[in-house]
């Protein structure tokens, strides 16, 4: 398989995921995940030619999203041991996940096989908690980009980032985008817009300002405020994670 960072319709001529295969992919489901950064890829991922599905958690019970949203595991740590493509979404789960050291082993476990590693969200920040992201390439929520440089990334405040076996993006929404870009490079320009066509993905959003770019000012520091104890404790455990990762913990 050749994973390509350049779009177009010249992917279509390139080589892709052979379409008999199974492309195996464990999806990591956790407490507190983003409902939305786990169904969005998703849905994506489970119409793409011969892929296989897995929903990884830490432990066999079920898992309950921020908003409520309960999934069921297939699998554990401990029964699931390689993918071709690992995706960890983001949440407010992920600070409990950034200092947990089996997750962190097992992120490192299944890097060493897949042939892509991507962060959904601040899903990134666990991936860069276990040094996943150093010397790439990356985004997450924006709301949590500053805190990406701390585990060795380089900051890119794009909605979609690929750099080489990585990819990560924004929150939300933008994992639809990621899972696109994904399709595309692996099964070519033609099988993603199939999808993009199923899914009828064709934003026109009635409410507009969904990124700190074209947001009120008002509106971001509204956001900002109502978040701000929980990003408060997101920068602590990044700043202990990324002391783990040099050794100055």
């Amino acid at each position: 398989m050749a994973w390509k960072t350049e779009m177009g319709d010249k992917a279509d001529k390139a080589e892709k995921v052979e379409t008999g295969a199974v492309f195996l992919i464990g999806m990591l489901i956790f407490d507190g995940m983003s409902a939305l950064d786990i169904a969005g890829p998703w849905d994506v991922f489970a119409r793409m030619p011969g892929v296989r599905i897995v929903a990884v958690a830490p432990a066999p019970q079920a898992v309950r999203s921020d908003t409520g949203l309960v999934l069921t595991p297939d699998a554990t740590y401990d029964l699931a041991a390689r993918f071709d493509l690992v995706c960890v979404p983001g949440g407010p789960g992920v600070n409990a996940l950034m200092e947990d050291p089996k997750t962190g082993m097992y992120l490192q476990h299944l890097a060493g096989f897949a042939k892509l590693v991507v962060g959904v969200g601040t899903g990134a920040l666990v991936l860069g908690a276990a040094g996943l992201l150093h010397g790439y390439r990356a985004t997450t929520h924006w709301a949590a980009t500053h805190l990406i440089g701390m585990f060795g990334a380089l900051e890119v405040r794009e909605r979609v980032v690929v750099d080489r076996d990585r990819v990560t993006c924004g929150g939300g929404t933008a994992s639809v985008d990621m899972a696109l870009t994904v399709c595309a490079n692996l099964f070519g320009q033609a099988v993603a817009r199939e999808i993009c066509l199923m899914l009828e993905y064709d934003p026109k959003p009635s409410v507009t300002g969904g990124s700190p770019v074209t947001a009120l000012r008002k509106t971001i520091d509204s956001v900002a405020y109502q978040s701000s104890r929980h990003n408060a404790l997101q920068t602590q455990i990044a700043i202990r994670a990324s002391k783990r990762l040099t050794g100055e913990l």
